[in-house]
């Protein structure tokens, strides 16, 4: 937020008066549109009024279209007063003129509850006026009083912050025609040269200044994001719409960090992914509620900052759900929960991630490749750590059947098994079947090993689950259920057609913590042990960033009660968008964060990286990634950008010559 002011350092030295504008760069609205305060008046009015038999029916437009009417009669060449607007209002209307001031009071009563200091801004101002000595006006072409400007800058701590005021509705001047500018000069005796000026508005704030020699800047940080932008598309949803996106401007001004990179997890946080896991827990809420569930089990890792998101938004349910923190993994249950050495389990304990190895192999079923060298080297596998190719894969299947690693993994699978039932025992998994397991997704392999697992110790109720998405369902009973938020095998969305999205949700929700290695039993208790207490590569990122802007928006949300039905297509939209059409900046930044395809993490890669002349040829030719789990149109929005779009049009061609 801070950036574009601060890099105007220089130039605000050299200047003897700043004048700056008031609406969206000192201070905001909680509303996404200036105009949203009379939609949301409108609702108040319907509450408040209609009691007494009043009709409020298309109030907004009507404010809206009084305005209009005055400012088309003065050639929007002078400013109208808040009492004229009222006074045509009450005419367009047909209110008495009881009816007209209690409205009129009623807005500036919600004028007032709206605002919000952009604090940022107004702390730089703050510094180069104590530091350069520097004279700082406020200009701004409003309708609302100087009385009521001066209450809003002291209901928000900017008393003495600026020297003077320049309202249109003061002066009847105004910025939009430059005679506002034109009084400044004559009234400051100031030079055009030793004059900056800052505002949002590109052509009162920057085109018009500039044209009559005053030195500007245009700031558009204020201006809403193209996320926000596409709350507007459907008038049906208006207020809803409105409502979350200027909660996520709210938001977004209230970024607690400097440095860019931070900003820019913060920023697409608030305005992407936070929405899209708050819908999800919402649906999961939801859905609970109406099956009637006692329990929900957020599984670890995805699950920890849906486990808080859920209990910020049960202030709005207020269901009597007891919410739990699950630490469970692939590796700490697949392996107890296995019967024998079948294609179910070489499934897994044989998955070809980029890098395969022995070693990663073996410690998928807890085995260090020294406790059964000989039998390695037996069958042709020298070095435990040496990369294999696929016919090495499918070989290395007779070391695991071998009589004695099949030994082995028998005995090791009993002792893992006790300590893992005592883990969900302890967890009261089997205490009744009135419950959920919550997950992102992708296969349901984790509730059919807790299923499994369960079922050995004679219960036999069926497990629920809610997952983000499926691209499979795996069940162990008929009985249990996987239902979707997003997309199933049955139910596809469409974006996960178009492009691999699982990296990228898994990103939304990581942890802060490392994997579920197994659990041991201490001092009568049992206790998961993890691969590391702090996953310093998710910290480093800036994971805490992105879990502490969800919970920020969570807790807005949760304030103002959002209606999920009337923005979830919207939400849907903006991920599409975020993930096919990614900023440079975005791609840049979260391209950076490293995903581990191993269930034991043994290596990480970054989730995009920039392809070279040669990598984007073969890229376009032969689907070149990295690897299988890159974030293509990332990695392409940071490779040469000519080059790159001299490919894309290629392979639209070839692709055009095939149909």
């Amino acid at each position: 937020m801070n950036h574009q002011i601060m890099h105007l350092g220089r130039q605000i030295k050299k200047a003897e008066l700043l004048s700056i504008d008031l609406f969206d760069t000192l201070l905001t609205r909680t509303f996404a549109q200036p105009t949203d305060l009379f939609y949301a008046l409108e609702k108040k009015l319907k509450l408040h009024m209609e009691e007494r038999g009043e009709r409020f029916n298309h109030f907004a437009k009507a404010r809206i279209e009084s305005e209009f009417q005055l400012r088309k009669e003065k050639g929007f060449k002078q400013e109208v007063t808040l009492d004229e607007i009222y006074a045509r209002l009450q005419s367009n209307m047909t209110l008495s003129k009881a009816q007209a001031q209690a409205i009129q009071k009623m807005e500036l009563e919600l004028e007032e509850q709206s605002i919000i200091p952009i604090k940022q801004v107004i702390d730089i101002i703050r510094d180069f006026k104590k530091t350069l000595k520097l004279n700082v006006i406020l200009v701004s072409d409003t309708y609302f009083s100087e009385k009521f400007i001066s209450k809003i800058l002291k209901n928000n701590g900017l008393e003495g912050l600026c020297d003077r005021l320049y309202l249109s509705s003061t002066h009847n001047f105004l910025k939009s025609t430059g005679s506002m500018f034109q009084l400044i000069k004559k009234k400051e005796n100031i030079p055009g040269k030793k004059w900056m000026h800052i505002g949002d508005n590109k052509d009162s704030d920057y085109n018009i200044p500039k044209r009559l020699g005053i030195k500007a800047a245009w700031f558009n940080e204020s201006l809403l994001t193209r996320y926000e932008r596409n709350y507007f598309n459907d008038p049906r949803y208006h207020y809803s719409r409105s409502t979350i996106a200027g909660l996520m401007k709210q938001a977004r001004f209230q970024c607690p960090y400097k440095n860019e990179n931070e900003k820019i997890i913060w920023d697409t946080t608030i305005n992407v992914s936070a929405p899209l896991i708050i819908a999800y827990v919402h649906w999961c809420l939801g859905r609970a509620k109406a099956l009637g569930l006692t329990r929900l089990y957020f599984m670890a890792r995805d699950g920890q900052i849906m486990y808080k998101i859920a209990n910020i938004l049960n202030r709005i349910f207020h269901l009597s759900l007891q919410f739990h923190y699950l630490y469970v993994s692939r590796q700490s249950l697949l392996f107890p929960a296995m019967k024998e050495l079948d294609n179910e389990s070489l499934e897994w304990i044989l998955a070809p991630t980029s890098i395969i190895t022995p070693r990663i192999i073996l410690n998928r079923i807890n085995i260090e490749p020294e406790e059964i060298k000989h039998v390695i080297k037996k069958y042709g596998f020298d070095d435990a750590d040496e990369p294999l190719e696929r016919k090495e894969l499918n070989h290395f299947q007779s070391v695991l059947f071998a009589s004695e690693v099949r030994d082995l993994i028998q005995s090791r699978i009993k002792i893992y098994r006790e300590n893992t039932l005592g883990y969900l025992q302890q967890e009261n998994l089997a205490k009744d079947g009135t419950f959920a397991l919550v997950d992102i997704g992708w296969n349901g392999t984790l509730q059919r090993s807790i299923s499994r697992l369960l079922e050995m110790k004679g219960n036999d109720f069926a497990i629920n689950g809610f997952y983000f998405g499926l691209q499979r369902s795996l069940k162990h009973k008929r009985s249990d259920t996987l239902e979707t938020f997003f997309f199933s095998p049955e139910t596809p969305h469409g974006l996960e057609k178009e492009t691999y999205i699982i990296p990228i949700i898994e990103m939304f929700t990581a942890a802060d913590h490392g994997g579920v290695i197994k659990y041991i039993s201490e001092n009568g208790q049992f206790k998961a042990i993890l691969k590391d207490s702090k996953d310093r590569k998710v910290i480093h990122w800036g994971g805490k960033i992105q879990q502490r802007a969800m919970a920020t928006l969570s807790e807005k949300i949760t304030e103002n009660n959002i209606d999920f039905s009337a923005i979830e297509n919207i939400i849907f939209e903006n991920t599409r968008l975020f993930i096919t059409d990614p900023s440079r900046e975005e791609a840049k930044v979260y391209g950076s964060f490293q995903i581990a395809e191993d269930q034991n993490e043994a290596y990480s890669l970054p989730l995009a990286e920039k392809y070279n002349l040669s990598q984007l040829y073969k890229h376009f030719r032969q689907d070149f990634k990295h690897h299988h789990n890159e974030w293509i149109e990332a990695a392409r929005k940071l490779s040469n950008p000519s080059i790159t779009r001299y490919f894309e049009k290629w392979s639209h061609r070839k692709k055009r010559e095939k149909k």
